[in-house]
């Protein structure tokens, strides 16, 4: 009985081959007559037996080695991947070096530093304090000769 390939009894049992050497032949025969399970209905007994020796040849096999068991390495924690991490005030003198350093245009440097010769930040700050105290003093004298004298 023939059967297409692609349909599901095809599917079901595997392809029949005949045996070509002597040695399979002599294999064929002595498992189809000590075959336990009985052919099924409409197929030929010889597809059976070729299924039954294949099932036995994979049961009967015996395993080989096992691989060792390997313990995997510990995961990178996300500290390690992330690196040294900066704070906002690091990070700020690294852009303003940056910025000052900056090759080919030394002006802003040389500015710069002229600018702290001649007194930094805090000087001037002080200095425009110095300024207000002094506001702030002529201000309240010249409001008290105005009541003394009114």
């Amino acid at each position: 009985m023939e059967v297409p390939e692609d349909s599901k009894d095809a599917k079901k049992w595997p392809l029949w081959k005949p045996p070509e050497t002597a040695e399979e032949v002599a294999t064929f025969n002595n498992d189809s007559s000590s075959a336990s399970t009985p052919p099924a209905a409409g197929l030929p007994t010889a597809s059976s037996s070729s299924t039954a020796t294949t099932t036995r040849q994979v049961v009967n096999r015996r395993p080989g080695r096992r691989k060792p068991k390997v313990q995997l390495a510990e995961l990178p924690s996300a500290d390690s991947r992330k690196g040294k991490t900066l704070t906002t005030l690091e990070k700020s003198t690294l852009d303003w070096n940056a910025h000052v350093n900056v090759p080919g245009e030394p002006e802003l440097a040389a500015e710069l530093e002229a600018n702290r010769r001649g007194g930094g930040y805090l000087e001037r700050v002080e200095f425009l304090q110095r300024v207000d105290d002094r506001k702030n003093q002529a201000l309240e004298t010249s409001r008290d000769h105005k009541r003394r004298r009114g």
